[in-house]
């Protein structure tokens, strides 16, 4: 079988424009998106340009034109904003005929293109727009790509010697370095990552140094090994190197080591690309400027004559994440760009700097243990830090800010995930047009998701887009209360465009089973998949609509006036760790996507190879640091607190206005200093300069003493540390002591610290939380909008629990509202004294909270809407229920129940493992006929609440219906549907697509091959209840 077809989606690896719907992703004319006040109208129903849009994956070029219109019209239809078009091969038939081959393969033919053209025309047509990904797959690359112009990376070669005597070496090209070993491993198993290309390779710097200790491990897998090195004995020999690589040297006395560094082809596979021969595709370079723009005429349609529809019917260009195979970043000139941007020649350095893995994302992603093979002294870590830092300044110029201009000028986006390399991803977040995070990278977890965030607030970007409902091992998992709380954490961590990943084109092959292909699960995925599927083969598409309407209301909200948060917390490091995701003890809702009682492993089987190969999960410094972060955080956002992430590069150039600490239009009212190991000399300095101006400045454990560069560090270590002496005596500042904790690192989470007291320290300081939460236990997480003396708060509920919380705000909230976005209500908030209110938030929702603007002129038919505000009458429970669930997933065909019907179909066999609609039924009487005497001005209501429910529902009452209630709460105003006496009610429970699947897979039934040895992996299905009549005497 020709391994190319096998596989698998692995790690995860102007004014007229302004008016027009092409400004979608932009908050109105201009990037600040700032309104007077708000329309009521786009709440009501938002335009295209805030809603979601979707991930659209084709199979390469094996698509039919009228199934291309078809699926454009159909997500114009069911509330999308747009489609971005993701080409690739993945997951397809890894035995395809010769027609299947020449058709898949086909990305960047004249046919490839005019299908894109047609699909972006019918876009337009139907009020909606097309993104493209750069070139088929990931890392941007192609077969236009030569090896020289490809990727580089820096690897090395050493030579004992012991002197005094006279040697000739001939230095020759590298050894394999271990990296490659894996490569060859996962290309095995239908993964390709990189090829070994030593031909390629030419020999840049040759250094000796005398050797002073250490011993190096003869075993590959060992990459911890150390050897000393006397940094003042290095003399550079570069120049003694001859054109037939021979070296001739006098050493002196001693053992020394000869090294050689290398510029090598990183040899990168272009992942699950459908180039006609994607082995042949290279990545190209991201530090070459004629490579990247080189690299958009050709992978953007540019010379394919698409140009006319840039920024009209194509709305921009996507880049993923980097999941870059290099071991060590090596740009053809970057020797002098080191020395011009860190003051010093690197080249006597160079050993302390190679690291195994120091820029591989695997590496990164799984925590392998590392350290670098080299060792001067004290300094190699700020080395270090200056190599990266420079990595960072170039890739972020030379890449992210080019593309950025090229798209630009051509009327369009571009959107890109800054991350999976070592670089200062917040600066990077505010380079791009539309920065974007992701709920996979990482776990998801909030840590992640507020660095993007956090840096298009800082530098100015309205719009920060996720790619949502993404999680490793949990596909088709998703209901719609998981959906809405997936998305509520993405909005409360900043994001406010949700990108679906994602919708597949329906190819009709039955080979794929009854979900159709999906490019991260279908039979040819092996056991790799991902979730989630958003198009016609999952149970709750018929709800998309509700669900996206839901989307879009907030994602306009979100957008209005301009960022405001009450801390930033110093980011020190570069880039963002993907091995928080192997935090094995790490607390946090919807982390690695799991919900409820799921199965909490998801899928981590590739990462525990590559741990098991180099020693177990040892990852980064920055790992444990966010790890320890995260509860301390934790604590003061559930007193109201929001909080964001800030870089060394705009602490620096931050001023202070009222107090508050501004940057651009964006607002903070506090910096804290976590523990953080440094700051760069300017930060610190600015730091101070706004602490005396009266900003609020905690900090949490000793303060940083050190700049992180080694270019003058005496001179700025001596500045890092008086500016943070300055801040003692200062009324604004305060410090919160650390506890030390044991590490545990065979629990995969040590704890290096805790601290308790960060509020109390920011109210020393001077910070009151603008949204401040009197509720002690309330579990909640907040994010704010500025619009002048208004505000405009969401808050979620991340918890199964109804919430309850008491705010006194610090803005006037007289005549402010309360809303929900899924419903459409809005309400008046009930002040009390001291202007404290309080929002009652149940299970896994939100509410939006908004003060200081007009309320709707129609405020008070839309409280009529909102639900549960008056005087609990009394309760009855719903009993006697019967259930009927019929399916060819069903044992024997169908399942009845008239006793004890209510619970989860796990716990029943027959239903083990069915996703078959189940029809509940009950008939009760009401006994509150007193109610109808009740006044109508009183506005008595009554309510059936569903309590639990697993999936979906649609009820009926008494021949009204069905009525959608698809998430939480499973609550539906009833009141006009019943009648006095007896009443008869149905449920239509729609249950997840999981389970059949699992028992598919473990019916060996081919086209549910993923799903084999699945089965610890189905998930709660059912109307648990108790389902009851609630009675409500006056409302708003």
């Amino acid at each position: 079988m020709d391994n190319r077809f096998r596989r698998f989606p692995g790690w995860r690896l102007s004014f007229l424009s302004c008016i027009a719907v092409m400004a979608a992703f932009a908050g109105g004319c201009g990037d600040g998106g700032s309104l007077a006040e708000l329309d009521w109208d786009q709440w009501d129903s938002p335009s295209a340009e805030y809603r979601p849009w979707v991930r659209w994956w084709w199979p390469g070029n094996d698509v039919d034109d009228q199934e291309l219109q078809r699926e454009v019209a159909l997500l114009a239809a069911n509330g999308f904003g747009g489609a971005e078009v993701n080409s690739m091969s993945a997951a397809l038939d890894w035995e395809p005929d010769e027609a299947e081959v020449a058709r898949r393969f086909d990305w960047g033919s004249e046919l490839f293109w005019s299908r894109v053209r047609l699909a972006a025309e019918a876009a337009q047509a139907n009020g909606i727009m097309l993104d493209l990904t750069v070139g088929s797959g990931w890392p941007s690359g192609g077969p236009h790509v030569t090896i020289d112009d490809s990727m580089r990376t820096l690897l090395w070669s050493e030579f004992p010697v012991t002197g005094p005597k006279s040697v000739t070496i001939e230095i020759g090209e590298p050894p394999k370095d271990p990296f490659y070993e894996v490569a060859a491993l996962a290309e095995g198993i239908g993964e390709p990552m990189a090829r070994w290309l030593p031909e390629g390779c030419t020999t840049v710097e040759v250094l000796a140094a005398r050797k002073i200790g250490g011993i190096r491990n003869p075993d590959v897998w060992d990459l911890t090994d150390q050897v000393n090195l006397d940094d003042e004995s290095v003399t550079v020999l570069t120049a003694s190197l001859k054109p037939d690589g021979k070296l001739t040297w006098d050493a002196p006395a001693g053992d020394w080591l000869i090294v050689a560094f290398h510029s090598c082809p990183d040899g990168q596979f272009v992942h699950l690309n459908a180039y006609a021969e994607p082995k042949e595709a290279f990545v190209f370079d991201h530090f070459d400027v004629d490579q990247v723009v080189r690299g958009a005429e050709v992978l953007a349609g540019q010379d394919a004559g698409l140009g006319d529809l840039y920024g009209t019917a194509i709305r921009g260009l996507f880049v993923d994440s980097f999941e870059m195979s290099t071991e060590r970043f090596f740009p053809a000139d970057f020797l002098q760009k080191f020395q011009e941007m860190r003051g010093y020649d690197v080249r006597p350095w160079l050993p302390a700097v190679v690291a195994p893995g120091a820029d591989n994302y695997v590496f990164d992603g799984a925590g392998i243990a590392n350290k670098c093979p080299f060792v001067f002294g004290e300094m190699d870590g700020r080395i270090a830090r200056d190599y990266q830092k420079t990595v960072s300044d170039l890739f972020i110029d030379r890449y992210i800010g080019t593309s950025t201009t090229w798209a630009s000028a051509r009327g369009m986006k571009f959107r890109i995930q800054p991350y999976g390399l070592h670089i200062d991803s917040i600066r990077a977040a505010g380079v791009a047009s539309v920065p974007e995070t992701e709920q996979l990278y990482g776990g998801g977890s909030e840590l992640s998701l507020k660095v993007m965030a956090s840096g298009a607030h800082l530098y100015g970007r309205n719009v920060v887009s996720a790619e949502s409902l993404v999680s490793a091992g949990r596909d088709y998992m998703s209901t719609p209360t998981k959906i809405r709380a997936w998305l509520d954490k993405l909005y409360t961590s900043g994001v406010n465009q949700a990108v679906y990943h994602g919708f597949p084109f329906k190819t009709g092959l039955d080979k794929y089973g009854e979900t159709d292909w999906h490019a991260f699960s279908s039979p040819y995925s092996g056991l790799g998949t991902y979730s989630e599927n958003i198009s016609e083969a999952n149970p709750f598409w018929p709800f998309i609509d509700t669900i996206n309407r839901y989307a879009a209301r907030v994602q306009y909200m979100l957008r209005q006036g301009t960022p405001r948060a009450d801390v930033l917390v110093y980011y020190p490091y570069l880039g963002i760790p993907a091995s928080i995701m192997s935090l094995r003890d790490h607390q946090e809702t919807l982390f690695k996507g799991q919900f409820g009682d799921e199965n909490p492993r998801g899928q981590e089987g590739m990462l525990e190879m590559a741990q098991g190969l180099f020693g177990g999960f040892n990852p980064s410094d920055s790992t444990w640091w966010m790890g320890a972060v995260w509860p301390v955080m934790q604590a003061v956002e559930n007193l109201g607190y929001t909080w964001e992430w800030i870089n060394d590069d705009a602490l620096a150039s931050a001023q202070v206005v009222d107090g508050r600490l501004v940057v651009g239009d964006a607002s903070y009212g506090s910096v804290v200093v976590m523990r953080a190991p440094w700051m760069e000399k300017a930060a610190a300095q600015n730091l101070a300069a706004m602490a005396a101006d009266g900003l609020p400045v905690v900090v949490v454990g000793d303060a940083p003493a050190v700049q992180p560069g080694f270019h003058d560090y005496e001179a700025g270590d001596a500045a890092v540390d008086a500016a943070f002496d300055a801040l003692s005596g200062l009324p604004n500042a305060a410090s919160v002591p650390v506890v030390e904790t044991p590490s545990t690192v065979e629990n995969g989470n040590p704890q290096l610290f805790t601290a308790d007291g960060l509020a109390a320290a920011l109210m020393t300081a001077g910070l009151r939380s603008a949204f401040d939460i009197s509720s002690r236990g309330a579990t909640v997480r907040t994010i704010a909008r500025d619009m002048g003396d208004a505000r405009i708060w969401f808050i979620r509920n991340p918890s199964d629990q109804d919430q309850e919380v008491q705010v006194t705000p610090d803005v006037d909230c007289g005549g402010g509202v309360v809303a929900d976005a899924m419903e459409g209500w809005v309400a008046p908030l009930n002040l009390q004294a001291g202007g404290m209110f309080t929002v009652a938030i149940p299970a896994w929702t939100s509410r939006f909270v908004i003060c200081g603007m007009p309320a709707p002129a129609d405020l008070k038919s839309r409280a009529g809407l909102a639900p549960l505000s008056g005087e609990l009458h009394d309760v009855l429970t719903l009993d006697g229920w019967s259930l009927l669930v019929e399916g060819d997933d069903v044992v024997d065909g169908a399942y009845g129940s008239t006793e004890n019907a209510l619970g989860d179909w796990r716990d029943v066999e027959a239903l083990k493992h069915c996703s078959s609609q189940g029809l509940y039924q009950a008939t009760f009487t009401s006994g509150f006929e007193f109610l109808w005497d009740v006044p109508t001005e009183e506005r008595t209501a009554l309510y059936i609440d569903l309590g639990i429910v697993h999936g979906a529902a649609a009820v009926s009452i008494n021949g009204s219906g069905p009525y959608e209630v698809i998430s939480e709460p499973y609550r539906l105003d009833v009141t006009q549907y019943l009648m006095s006496g007896e009443n008869e009610i149905s449920v239509v429970l729609v249950p997840a697509l999981r389970n059949r699947l699992v028992g598919l897979g473990l019916a060996k039934d081919p086209t549910a091959a993923q799903f084999d040895k699945k089965g610890d992996t189905i998930v709660a299905t059912g109307l648990v209840g108790p389902v009851t009549l609630e009675t409500i005497v006056g409302r708003w």
